[in-house]
């Protein structure tokens, strides 16, 4: 009896899917030793990819592997090849695609998010710095004590402060590294009036709460500025995105709309030249709402 005839009672797809199965834990297996060999080109990047996202991760203290965050990227587009070769569906690849920028991109949110809230502590934080140096002349003390009272996410910049200080790192090390962690130009302020105030032996209480006034002049304008440029950032939007619906809209209602500018050199050239002007538009548009704070 011929062995194989047993598979001719098997369902066609339960074969398929068992066959794709075997495809995706061999690609798995494949992944898995090439990215472990020290001189295969794919571990090279892999390990740059891996210090990327741990650096990005480390700077706000998120305890995340970034291996553990790239495995999970390769099993993902593992699984979503395989559920394309299976059921075809039409998202399959536009998922494979946010699969692989997504954690960038979602890194990358989280940074801006936890350097907003820092921000949004500065002035509270410059105030009771000022006020704690009133209780004692050390700043490294005073530095201890806000590490103490201050909220998360600033309560974490300021406890890897101390804990620097503690190590060896000079007051002055100890914040320019703090600044460069945060990336925060107003922070950058309050770090530039702190080192020239150490720096003349200025009455850094009286310094910190000047600060701390220009902080709020500062957050207002910025805020006054935002309000008056929202109509424009709206009307940009618009700019943008209506050329495109009103496009597709007229070539749904009238398939032949376009045949004039599609069926000749010159209708080329001024559908070239529009798209040109629109985006030209758009980029001039950005430049005058985009107001640097």
């Amino acid at each position: 009896m011929n062995p194989l005839a047993a598979f001719g009672t098997i369902d066609p797809r339960v074969l398929e899917v068992g066959g794709v199965g075997l495809f995706a834990l061999g690609l798995l297996a494949f992944t898995f030793l090439t990215l472990n060999a020290p001189d295969s080109l794919p571990y090279r990047l892999s390990t740059r990819y891996v210090t990327f996202l741990e650096a990005k991760l480390r700077l706000m203290f998120v305890p995340t592997s970034g291996r553990l965050i790239a495995v999970g990227q390769v099993a993902a587009v593992v699984a979503l090849v395989a559920l394309r070769i299976v059921a075809n569906p039409s998202w399959a690849l536009p998922a494979i695609g946010v699969a692989l920028v997504a954690p960038t991109f979602v890194i990358e949110r989280m940074r801006k998010k936890r350097k907003l809230a820092i921000e949004n502590q500065l002035n509270g934080f410059t105030m009771s710095l000022a006020n704690a140096l009133k209780a004692t002349p050390s700043l490294a003390n005073a530095f201890q004590t806000m590490a103490e009272l201050t909220a998360e996410p600033m309560k974490s910049e300021l406890s890897y402060a101390v804990k620097a200080m503690r190590f060896g790192a000079s007051l002055d090390q100890a914040l320019l590294l703090m600044a460069s962690r945060i990336g925060s130009a107003d922070f950058d302020v309050i770090v530039s009036s702190l080192l020239i105030g150490r720096m003349v032996g200025g009455d850094l209480p009286s310094i910190l709460e000047s600060t701390a006034q220009s902080l709020r002049e500062m957050t207002r304008l910025g805020q006054l500025i935002r309000a008056k440029t929202a109509e424009g950032k709206a009307q940009l939007w618009v700019l943008a995105v209506f050329p495109m619906f009103l496009i597709f809209g007229l070539a749904s209602l009238m398939p032949n709309y376009f045949d004039v500018l599609t069926g000749s050199v010159a209708g080329y050239v001024l559908a070239f030249l529009s798209a040109s002007f629109w985006a030209g538009s758009i980029i001039l548009a950005r430049k005058i709402v985009n107001v640097a704070i």
